[in-house]
């Protein structure tokens, strides 16, 4: 079972909020839109199955992640706004599942007898939310930041009185987050991210980072004697515990506003014009293709690549690239993520990949 499944009918969604409690005692609770329906099965399941509901209503997904942080046990399920009935559920701090939990989700509800659970007003939490957003900037920012999402998340932070703006382009869950201005442009989220992770590494701190994000971090960590954890989308939670642990705490990698708003401070800090962070961070690109192939014949291939096996795929290097493999859930073919230090190149590593598997399908 993935972390995001869609559902037919509102009982298969009031089943699956009596499986959550199975796998959590708490279940933080929100919606990414006014739509109710689907909320109240879901909480009538999870009430039968005994447990806690954190209601924090129509919000973003960092609000749950943070709500969960207060709990010892919790899960976090979010409904989204789609002509279906689609529920994305995280762990704690808005980490993948893990295996155990999925195999949880799975288990049959025929047998639970458990006294019914309670709901809790989480509202109150949302305030916290936006208060500890609102501590990041310094006092006397010399920027008028605003948001643009479809989320319904449309705080302002800054300087009203400023005629220097800053647009956060936040992702319509609140996970991820770009910025943009007119004197500087359009900075991507990965560059974002990266600059969160080179004040950790300034800092003496390590980062943490999912497997498939791009690897010009490590080579960041590496010049200041630092280390990227990487935490992976499924897998046991234990042998990526230490990573899933640095990713919770640094908060970054799962909240668009925090990363956004820490990304505004740092350039402030360091009186950097918003537009002069392409110089200190370096530029790398991306591909992603599905490529349909019979996943049981390549092997032989992947032991020529001599490459490294984990749960979201097997990575090895190509001479000017770093290439990752994963076999689509279907088995009927792979998707490729290629990072190069160009476009052109990432789609030449790509052809190439390419031309080798269809010759081991042969």
């Amino acid at each position: 079972m993935n972390s995001s499944v869609t559902f037919n009918s509102l009982p298969e969604v009031l089943s699956y909020g009596i499986s959550l409690s199975k796998a959590s005692k708490n279940i933080i609770v929100g919606r990414s839109s006014e739509k109710l329906s689907a909320e109240s099965a879901l909480c009538a399941g999870l009430l039968k199955g005994g447990a806690n509901v954190i209601l924090m209503g129509r919000s973003i997904k960092p609000e749950l992640f943070m709500a969960s942080s207060l709990y010892e046990d919790a899960l976090c399920v979010y409904i989204q706004d789609s002509s279906f009935l689609k529920i994305d559920t995280e762990e704690k701090g808005g980490l993948p599942l893990t295996n155990k939990t999925q195999e949880l989700l799975c288990e049959s509800t025929d047998t639970i007898h458990a006294a019914e659970g309670f709901i809790t007003d989480g509202s109150v939490l949302k305030n916290i939310y936006l208060n500890d957003l609102k501590k990041i900037l310094p006092e006397k920012s010399p920027f008028k930041i605003t948001v643009s999402s479809s989320s319904g998340f449309s705080e302002s932070f800054g300087s009203e009185k400023s005629q220097d703006e800053i647009i956060i382009q936040l992702s319509p869950d609140g996970t991820k987050a770009s910025l943009y201005s007119d004197k500087s442009g359009f900075i991507s989220y990965s560059q974002l991210i990266l600059l969160c992770c080179l004040e950790h590494f300034e800092q003496g701190r390590d980062v943490a980072l999912p497997y498939d994000f791009s690897f010009s971090a490590d080579k960041i960590a590496s010049e200041y004697g630092k280390k990227v954890h990487r935490y992976f989308s499924s897998g046991d939670g234990v042998s990526d515990k230490e990573a899933r642990n640095t990713a919770v705490s640094q908060r970054f990698t799962s909240d668009g506003m925090f990363l956004a708003l820490n990304a505004v401070r740092i350039l402030t800090e360091k009186k950097m014009p918003l537009k002069n962070m392409r110089d200190i961070i370096p530029e790398s690109h991306c591909l992603k293709k599905y490529i349909s192939v019979d996943c049981k014949k390549i092997d032989g291939f992947l032991n020529s690549q001599r490459g490294t096996s984990t749960p979201d795929g097997t990575s090895f290097s190509e001479k000017n690239g770093r290439v990752l493999m994963r076999p689509s859930d279907s088995g009927n073919g792979l998707w490729l993520n290629v990072e190069s230090f160009s476009m052109e190149t990432a789609e030449e590593i790509c052809g190439k990949i390419e031309e080798k598997l269809r010759k081991f399908q042969a």
